[in-house]
C-alpha cells in the first residue's frame, strides 16, 4: 500500500462504518481498527515497523479508549469551577499570563485550531505557534516585536505553507526548533522550509532527538 498508512487507516474506517449502517449495525470500533490493521498487514507485513502506522493506530486507539472518559472528566472540571464562581476567560489575542520571575506568556493570534504564543522573559523572545493557520501569517508580520525573535518552534512537521521563506526572514530567529517524527511518511520537513532555514541555526527532532532549550533571560 503506498498511500499513507493515516490515510488507509481512515478510509478503510470510514467504509467499514458505511457498511455498517447500511447493513443496519452499530460498529465497533475496536473491532474495525483490528480488522483494518489486519487487512493492511496482509497487504504489506513491513508496515507494522513503519513509525506512521504506528502513530495513526496508537492515537486512533486512544482517540476510542480515552475520548469520553476525558471529555467527561472535562465536563466535571468545568462544572467545578463554576460551583466554586472561578471565572473562565476564552483566550483572545492581547491576553498575556504572567509566569513569574517577569516572564509572560502573551496570545498573538487566535482560532478554531489552537493560539500562537509569545513566550518572553527579559531578552529572551520565543514564538510558540500551537495553532498556525494562513491567517496567522498575515498578523505575525504586523507585529514589530516578531523581528530578530531568540527562538521559534515550527511545529506541523515542517508543513512549507505555514512556514514560508518570507516568514522565516521576517523572524530572523536566533534558533529555529524543527519538530517533526523520524522517518515521517509523509516526506516532511518540507524541502521549502528546510530551504527557508538555510543559514540559520536549527535543530529537528527527527535528527536530534528530544531537544531542551534553556535560558536565563538574556542568552540561550
Amino acid at each position: 500500500m503506498g498511500a499513507n498508512p493515516a490515510v488507509v487507516r481512515a478510509a478503510f474506517l470510514g467504509i467499514l462504518t458505511l457498511l455498517g449502517h447500511q447493513l443496519g449495525q452499530r460498529q465497533v470500533g475496536l473491532n474495525s481498527l483490528a480488522l483494518i490493521a489486519a487487512i493492511m498487514a496482509v497487504f504489506n507485513p513491513t508496515i507494522l515497523w513503519d513509525v506512521s502506522f504506528q502513530l495513526s493506530f496508537a492515537a486512533t486507539l486512544g482517540i476510542m479508549l480515552y475520548a469520553e472518559p476525558l471529555a467527561s472528566g472535562f465536563i466535571k472540571f468545568i462544572t467545578r469551577l463554576a460551583t466554586r464562581s472561578i471565572p473562565i476567560t476564552h483566550m483572545q489575542p492581547g491576553h498575556s499570563l504572567d509566569l513569574g520571575s517577569g516572564a509572560t506568556l502573551e496570545a498573538t493570534y487566535t482560532s478554531s485550531r489552537g493560539a500562537v504564543l509569545l513566550l518572553e522573559w527579559g531578552n529572551f523572545r520565543m514564538l510558540l505557534p500551537m495553532g498556525m493557520d494562513l491567517g496567522a501569517l498575515e498578523d505575525l508580520q504586523l507585529i514589530s516585536a516578531m523581528r530578530n525573535i531568540s527562538a521559534v518552534l515550527l511545529p506541523e512537521s515542517g508543513y512549507a505553507p505555514l512556514y514560508p521563506p518570507e516568514l522565516i526572514s521576517f523572524l530572523h530567529p536566533q534558533l529555529a526548533l524543527l519538530s517533526v517524527a523520524p522517518a515521517d511518511s509523509s516526506g516532511l520537513p518540507s524541502t521549502e522550509t528546510l530551504e527557508a532555514l538555510q543559514g540559520y541555526n536549527f535543530l529537528r527532532t527527527d535528527l536530534d532527538g528530544l531537544i531542551e532549550l534553556t535560558t536565563d533571560g538574556r542568552q540561550m
